[in-house]
């Protein structure tokens, strides 16, 4: 991220679009100029999931991890993928999906 805002200060690019959480996280939401609307501009495929990873045996970490799983929000996020694998998307592709 603050490699692509000294691009930005330097001139090298226009313009960047970046994660407005991962931005206060670092402190620097005075780089802010504009949020996008959802409504305007919709979010990557997957965007507001987080996702944790335990081993299949460990039975105490998946038990804890399963407290806070959202099934719904792991449908969909299952639904956004398969969407994304029929249109061949991928990180270079432009393709953004919203439930509706």
């Amino acid at each position: 991220m603050e490699t692509r805002l000294r691009k930005l200060d330097e001139g090298v690019v226009d313009a960047t679009l970046l994660a407005l959480a991962g931005l206060r996280r670092l402190g620097l939401t005075e780089a802010v100029t504009a949020i996008l609307d959802t409504e305007e501009f919709l979010p990557a495929v997957g965007q507001g999931i987080v996702a944790l990873e335990a081993r299949a045996d460990d039975t105490r970490t998946r038990a804890l991890l399963d407290r806070v799983n959202s099934p719904d929000d792991a449908t969909a996020l299952a639904a956004e993928r398969a969407f994304l694998t029929v249109l061949d998307g991928s990180c270079r592709t432009p393709i953004a999906v919203t439930p509706r």
